[in-house]
């Protein structure tokens, strides 16, 4: 039996950026080695990673790992209150700076 994977799915994507990765680099190795292992169709998903609807490591007003039009709105709602002031959008929203530039990013809200 060969294992691999072709790629990773949006969900994953924004699951790996988002989580703080408590663990470091041998949290990481571990969800990807079990992401493969579990993986449907070739790809990783965050569901197989074990980081589905987890936090990103956060107060419970924090981001949810979902990545869609909802994630962007409270995003964009929060900018909008906090008159773009980054430090502070992310501090409401529970994440830090480097965390929300990813995702402004992911986005293309940059």
């Amino acid at each position: 039996m060969r294992l691999g994977c072709a790629g990773f799915t949006e969900g994953a994507k924004m699951a790996l950026l988002s989580w703080h990765w408590p663990g470091n680099i041998s949290e990481l190795a571990n969800r990807v080695r079990r992401g493969v292992l579990l993986a449907e169709g070739g790809l990783l998903s965050a569901e197989s990673l074990g980081l589905d609807g987890e936090l990103c490591a956060c107060p419970a007003s924090s981001l949810k790992l979902i990545g869609n039009e909802d994630e962007k709105r409270r995003i964009t709602a929060i900018l909008e209150e906090c008159r773009g002031n980054i430090s502070r959008a992310a501090e409401l929203l529970g994440c830090s700076r480097p965390t929300l530039y990813k995702k402004l990013r992911i986005y293309g809200m940059m």
